[in-house]
């Protein structure tokens, strides 16, 4: 809460971008360097050999490219809390304007059904959204029906997504798209496309 009211003071709403490359950017990582660190981790891989050096030169060239502060203090949330739920305006008053409640309700992963096909693939040394992370997700989306299509652990990092030496699973992703696209699509029992 007090990351918040301090940044709202200083008129901060993105960090790392060119915009904000400033005064207020150095005053916020010196009161609070975790915040800081905790943007870069998007950038640096655990393990650098998973990444392509030509590839991680070009991708940091654009860098700082912005991060959305509030998309930054939900991730630090959901750490802190334990719990997956929607962002904490920080007050009773603001929540019960947001969301009808005092505290921001969870989302309900198995809301999400056959209808929207999920594809998983997650990174087996991805400090942000790791194995762990991606499991309970999958279970959660499971509890719903039948969305989850595709569920991938992929030797990597956050960003070897990105510039990864190894993008093979680009292949199983692209075969992924075009199975459930509309254009490729064919009819069945669980499609939710109706036939012309």
């Amino acid at each position: 809460k007090a990351v918040m009211k301090v940044l709202d003071v200083l008129r901060v709403y993105s960090m790392f971008d060119s915009a904000v490359t400033s005064a207020a950017m150095k005053i916020v990582c010196r009161y609070f360097p975790d915040l800081c660190e905790f943007a870069e981790s998007f950038v640096i891989t655990k393990d650098p050999s998973l990444d392509d050096q030509k590839s991680f030169e070009v991708y940091t060239a654009h860098l700082p490219s912005g991060a959305s502060v509030q998309s930054l203090l939900h991730y630090a949330q959901l750490v802190n809390s334990g719990r997956f739920e929607l962002f904490d305006w920080g007050s009773g008053s603001a929540n019960r304007e947001k969301y009808g409640r005092d505290k921001p309700p969870a989302v309900n992963l198995s809301k999400i059904t056959g209808m929207v096909p999920v594809g998983m693939f997650v990174g087996t040394v991805d400090d942000l959204g790791d194995v762990t992370d991606g499991e309970w997700s999958r279970d959660q989306i499971k509890k719903g029906g039948d969305a989850i299509r595709l569920y991938r652990e992929v030797l990597a990092g956050h960003a070897t997504f990105m510039i990864g030496k190894d993008m093979g699973y680009l292949d199983e992703m692209v075969d992924l798209l075009r199975q459930y696209s509309s254009s490729h699509r064919t009819t069945g029992s669980d499609d939710p496309v109706e036939p012309e």
